[in-house]
C-alpha cells in the first residue's frame, strides 16, 4: 500500500517536478544508442548525482536499484542488490570489503581528511552557516580540538553535487571553489599543510576518510556514512570530530549534521573542553 502511495504521488507532481525526484528515468537516445538517463544525466561517469548516504537510509523498492545501479560499479549499486533494509550496516560494510579488495583506500599517514559539503548548498566561508556547510566557527573549534602533531589536512569535496541536473544554482560551482580556497587559506594560516581531493570517485572518497587517522565531518550523510564505516572496521577507532547530533549550532556556524547521532566517539568541537 505505502508503495501504491508513493507511485500515486510521483506521477502526480507536475512534470518538471518529477524531473527533479532522484529515482526519475528516462529513456533517450544518445549517440544512435537507448540509454537510460537519471534524473537528466545520460553520462554515468559523472558522480554530480550520486547519494550514497541516501542509498544507505533507502529500503529495497525496485526503484532504489535502478537508481543506485545507475552507477553499476558503485558502493550504492552493490549496497542496493544485498541489503535486507534500511541502514544495513553489515551489507554496506561487505561492499566496501569487496572494493578494498579491488582498489585498496589510499592513505596519507598523520593526515585528516576534512570534508566540506559544497556543491548545490555551498555558501560563503564567512557565513554562518547552514543547513550543511559550516562557517568559520566550526573550522576555529575543530581546529582547537585537533592534536597538535595533526599539521596536514586533506579537504574532501565535490563542487558538482545536487540532486539533479539542474536543481544546483548557477554559480554553485564558483561558490564551491571559492569556499575551498578559502578553507585551505585559513587552515594554512594556522600552520597546516593542506592537500585537495576534488570531484573524486566519491566512492574512493569514503574508503579515504575511513581509513584516516581522524577525520572531520561535514554536513549531510556522506562523512558520517565513513565514520560509522571506520567504527565498524577499526580498533582502535580513529579520531572523529564533529557536533552532538542534540545541540544547536547553527547560530554557531555548523550544521547538526555533523554529528553520529550522539556517538561519544565523536569529538563534539563546540563542548566545553575537559
Amino acid at each position: 500500500m505505502r508503495r501504491l502511495l508513493f507511485f500515486l504521488l510521483f506521477f502526480l507532481r507536475p512534470a518538471a517536478a518529477r524531473r527533479k525526484h532522484p529515482h526519475y528515468y528516462k529513456t533517450r537516445i544518445v549517440n544512435g544508442t537507448k540509454r537510460d538517463c537519471l534524473c537528466g544525466a545520460c553520462d554515468n561517469a559523472s558522480f554530480a548525482h550520486y547519494r550514497l548516504a541516501d542509498t544507505y537510509k533507502g529500503v529495497r523498492p525496485a526503484a532504489l536499484t535502478r537508481y543506485a545501479c545507475f552507477w553499476p560499479a558503485s558502493l550504492a549499486c552493490a549496497y542496493a542488490r544485498t541489503h535486507a533494509g534500511r541502514r544495513d550496516l553489515p551489507a554496506l560494510l561487505a561492499a566496501v570489503d569487496a572494493l578494498e579488495a579491488a582498489r585498496p583506500a589510499e592513505r596519507i599517514p598523520g593526515a585528516a581528511a576534512w570534508h566540506l559539503r559544497l556543491g548545490d548548498v555551498a555558501q560563503d566561508f564567512d557565513s554562518t552557516g547552514g543547513r550543511y556547510v559550516y562557517g568559520r566557527a566550526y573550522f576555529e573549534a575543530v581546529v582547537a580540538r585537533l592534536p597538535e602533531d595533526a599539521r596536514s589536512v586533506t579537504l574532501v569535496y565535490s563542487t558538482t553535487h545536487a540532486p539533479c541536473v539542474g536543481t544546483a544554482p548557477a554559480d554553485a560551482v564558483a561558490r564551491s571553489e571559492r569556499y575551498a580556497r578559502d578553507a585551505a587559506a585559513y587552515l594554512e594560516g594556522r600552520n597546516f599543510t593542506v592537500a585537495a581531493r576534488r570531484d573524486r570517485d566519491p566512492d574512493d572518497d569514503l574508503l579515504f576518510m575511513a581509513r584516516a587517522d581522524a577525520l572531520v565531518l561535514g554536513g549531510g550523510g556522506f562523512s558520517l556514512l565513513a565514520a560509522r564505516v571506520a567504527f565498524a572496521t577499526r580498533d582502535p577507532a580513529p579520531l572523529v570530530y564533529g557536533v552532538a547530533a542534540a545541540r544547536q549550532v547553527a547560530d554557531a556556524g555548523a550544521p547538526e549534521q555533523a554529528g553520529v547521532g550522539g556517538d561519544p566517539r565523536v569529538v563534539d568541537v563546540f563542548a566545553e573542553a575537559p
